[in-house]
């Protein structure tokens, strides 16, 4: 697997005159980020893709049951992921934590906001 390498403002980066390319592990989780920071209806020709975020976690009474549940759906559809381990997620005021345990055909790395 190869992608864009992003850092950590989500933004692409150039070195000498080169655009960064992540492979293996380190694409597989750049692309799991990615999934996870994708709002509901956000991608215009894949609209049912994304996490309802206002709906279940941003709506005063957050979801986080529902949270996991779409988590772990989308993170399963990503290339390279096997399988989801732990994954905990909190709100406090309007901010989302989460953690989640990843096992991709490339090995095993935690995703964290």
């Amino acid at each position: 697997m190869k992608t864009i390498t992003i850092d950590s403002n989500n933004d692409m980066f150039v070195v000498a005159k080169n655009l960064q390319i992540s492979t293996g592990l380190q694409a597989c989780m750049e692309v799991c980020k990615q999934t996870m920071l994708t709002v509901f209806g956000e991608l215009m020709f894949h609209a049912e893709s994304g996490t309802p975020y206002f709906d279940i976690v941003f709506n005063g009474r957050p979801n986080l049951v529902a949270f996991r549940s779409i988590t772990e759906k989308a993170l399963l559809e990503v290339d390279g992921v096997t399988g989801i381990g732990n994954l905990v997620a909190s709100v406090s005021g309007d901010q989302l934590s989460y953690s989640v345990e990843i096992s991709t055909i490339y090995g095993t790395a935690t995703l964290a906001s």
